[in-house]
């Protein structure tokens, strides 16, 4: 897909917590309520991503760019951001709007590579081009403490049976 409409990221600010961010792309700053483009993003709800192709729900110029998360460029992102520690436990959270600078967009068998290998050294040109600063070191760290995070949160879940249950009586 050539959109990049939500990413991730951990950070360690506090120590012994990390900051884990959520962020959505915000595409309030271009779409209007009661637009053209409102009411056929309303009507289509969703992108819709097949084999060879994608229908957006909005028009591509604004799903592929403006409103795109793409590394390296401010963009305008709704996030939830939580402060927790290593076993998943919430220490504080809070939502808002924000701007935020990807530094890379991962695809899923980047990272996985990342979990499975903790200290390879990826060969130039194996992973998408890094922003901002950062390494691929530096990206292998943070997805290390969110996979060690997300472990412990399954644990815990299995643990305590915990499950999602929506009320479909009201």
């Amino acid at each position: 897909s050539s959109d990049l409409s939500s990413g991730i990221n951990a950070e360690w600010p506090l120590r012994p917590g990390f900051e884990v961010g959520v962020h959505i792309a915000d595409v309030s700053h271009f779409v209007k309520p009661g637009t053209e483009v409102d009411t056929i993003a309303r009507n289509r709800t969703t992108s819709v991503y097949l084999v060879q192709r994608v229908i957006p729900m909005l028009p591509r110029r604004l799903c592929e760019d403006y409103c795109s998360l793409n590394p390296g460029i401010d963009r305008f992102s709704f996030s939830v951001v939580w402060k927790m520690n290593r076993e998943g436990e919430v220490l504080e959270r809070r939502f808002g709007k924000s701007l935020i600078r990807s530094c890379c967009k991962l695809h899923y068998e980047h990272a996985q590579d990342m979990i499975e290998e903790p200290d390879r050294e990826f060969e130039p040109g194996y992973l998408p081009e890094i922003h901002n600063g950062y390494t691929a070191r530096d990206l292998s760290k943070r997805i290390a403490v969110l996979h060690e995070i997300a472990q412990n949160l399954r644990e815990k879940r299995k643990k305590y049976r915990l499950r999602l249950c929506v009320d479909t009586t009201a």
